[in-house]
This record gives structure tokens, sequence and C-alpha cells, in this order.
């Protein structure tokens, strides 16, 4: 596990290195999105001040100035959302597009040996499928832990600040979580890689097809080669099955184990030792509930 961890990292420094020219850009997109993550965060605060001083307090100043502080909330986490969105997205196709060209042109310089031991389909699919699994890892994966993480941080945040007491209980059981999600990111990474391969095989089949259909009509060979395209598809479809379960299960799973942390607070809450008011335990359970998607993500 720690091998492959470590390999892990040294492939997103590498991934990272490739996005070193596009540095302005990037870092544009890297501050809207911590900026993006604190404005969630500030959500999870905002419904204590509005329970207790909008619907239990009836503080007429606060209900006042309410509005166009949420409107304009929501007018910067638009403008960072789409910040945050575009320049980290625009960065990771740059990437893309200069990984199909330096691949490409090594292709051109690689002798005919090499076109003998590799099949055309395979190569296909690493030039269009798996470079294009890049983007997700430079963008999508980097815009997670960022955004996820950051935002993790400013919910703890919150719940600390909020009531730290019922905060606690909820630290109980991330170790848990924590393990839950590692082993189920290891079955995930495995999975993807066998899918990759999967589409390979299937580009292979169905190039094959194509670029010797002369032949197959000749010989009668239609039959063959739909049976083998038809295996190949089979094995592609129960691959990207076990991924969706995989990551349903594990989605389910941490479902399961955050309702433990709320239903304690809930108990707790209601003690009157502890003086809990609503709109810190409304709070409290809200920033567990958003912590849900950022921790899974993570």
């Amino acid at each position: 596990m720690a091998t492959l961890n470590h390999k892990g990292i040294d492939t997103y420094k590498r991934l990272l290195s490739a996005t070193k020219k596009y540095w302005p850009v990037f870092l544009v997109g890297v501050l809207a999105t911590l900026m993006l993550s604190l404005i969630d965060a500030g959500f999870a605060w905002l419904i204590k001040p509005i329970i207790n001083k909008g619907f239990i307090d009836r503080n007429t100043h606060f209900i006042r100035w309410l509005p166009p502080v949420i409107i304009m909330v929501f007018v910067l986490r638009g403008f960072s959302g789409f910040s945050s969105n575009y320049f980290i997205y625009r960065v990771a196709r740059y990437v893309v597009m200069d990984f199909r060209r330096a691949i490409f042109n090594h292709l051109l310089k690689l002798p005919a040996t090499f076109y003998d031991r590799h099949n055309s389909g395979h190569l296909l699919s690493t030039i269009i499928y798996n470079v294009d699994q890049v983007a997700e890892a430079s963008s999508d994966a980097l815009v997670a832990i960022l955004r996820q993480g950051s935002l993790t941080i400013g919910l703890v945040g919150v719940m600390f600040v909020v009531n730290w007491q019922l905060a606690l209980l909820f630290l109980i059981i991330a170790p848990i979580i924590a393990w839950v999600l590692q082993k189920v990111s290891l079955r995930l990474r495995r999975l993807s890689g066998n899918v990759q391969k999967s589409v390979g095989e299937v580009t292979h089949v169905a190039s094959e097809a194509i670029d010797g259909y002369k032949v197959i009509r000749l010989y009668g060979g239609h039959q063959y080669e739909n049976e083998k395209f038809q295996q190949a598809t089979k094995a592609n479809r129960q691959r990207e099955l076990k991924v969706v379960i995989t990551n349903s299960i594990g989605t389910s799973l941490v479902q399961l184990l955050i309702a433990v942390p709320i239903a304690v607070v809930l108990f707790f809450a209601t003690r009157p030792a502890l003086g809990v008011s609503a709109g810190s335990f409304a709070a409290v359970v809200s920033a567990m509930i958003m912590l849900l998607s950022p921790v899974r993500r993570l």
C-alpha cells in the first residue's frame, strides 16, 4: 500500500510539473477554488445566526440585511465557481493537448518493429482515451484536493467555532470513515486500470474489423469478428459496473458512518447541561451533512 501511494504521489508530481508553463492561469483557478470553499463553509456558520437571530429573537436589523447579504454571497459563489472550473480545466486541456502531441511525435519516430509488436487499437486508445484520463487526473483530482480539502477544513473549523463539544463527537468517527474511503479508493484505482485495458481491447477489435473488412467478407469471418467484439464489449461493461458497485457501496458505508455522530449529537444537544442553542445544533448538523461529499471525494 505504501508503494502504491508513493507511486501515486510521484505521478501527481509529474502531472503538476506539466502545468508549470501555465501557472498564471492555474493560480487564478486555485484562488477561486479556495474562495468557493470558504463561501460554502460560511453557509454552515450562517445557519446559526439565521435561526437564533432571525427565527427566535426576531432581530429586525438582522432580518433587514439578510436578503441582500445572501444575494451577494451567491453572486460571489457563482463567480468563484465559474472561475475555478474554467481556469483549472483550461490548464488540464492544455496538458492533454501537449501530451497527445508529444506521444504522436514520438510514435512517428519509432521503428517498424514497434508497430509489429503493438496493435493499432491499443495505440489509438493510448492517444485518445488514456491521455484524456490525464484531464481528470490533473483537473478533477486536483479540484477535489483543493476544493474538498479546503471545504473540509473550513467546515470542521465552523463546527469547533459554533460548539467544540459537539465537534469532538464527530471527530471520534473520522478515522473509521478515512479507513473505509482508503479501501474503496484503492479498489477503484485498480478497477479503473482494468477499464482502460478493456477500452483498448474494444478499440483494437473494432479497428481490426474496420481495416480488414475486405478479408472478413472474403473468408466469411463476420460471425467470428462479431463474437469477438461482443466479448470485448461484455468485458468492458462488467468492469464498468464493478466501478459503479464499488463506488455505491463506499458511498452507502460513509453515509451510515456519518449518521452515527449525527445521532449522538442529536442526543447530547438536547441535554440542558451543554446549553446548546437551536442555531448551534442546526449549524453543527448542517456542517456534518455537508462534510459527507468532500470527505467522500477526498
